[in-house]
């Protein structure tokens, strides 16, 4: 896994800038920095590609796949 300080920050921006403005807007007010896991799964979950997160307990998997989803559901 690489550590999301080593990811391009454009990477990083993709994947929370395809949220929607909500998503973005709760996001900014309630994550300072994303994990490591969720800064490289948001990207491929905000294109609808599978991922699989795996991560140790604690480093935000359950944030980065619900709130995909969550956002997800709020495009319908």
């Amino acid at each position: 896994m690489v550590a999301a300080s080593e990811l391009p920050i454009e990477t990083v921006r993709e994947g929370v800038d395809a949220f929607a403005a909500a998503t973005r807007s709760w996001l900014s007010a309630n994550v300072e920095t994303p994990t490591d896991v969720q800064a490289q799964g948001w990207p491929k979950l905000a294109r609808g590609e599978n991922a699989l997160l795996v991560a140790p307990t604690g480093s935000g998997k359950t944030l980065a796949a619900f709130l995909a989803s969550i956002d997800r559901l709020g495009h319908r």
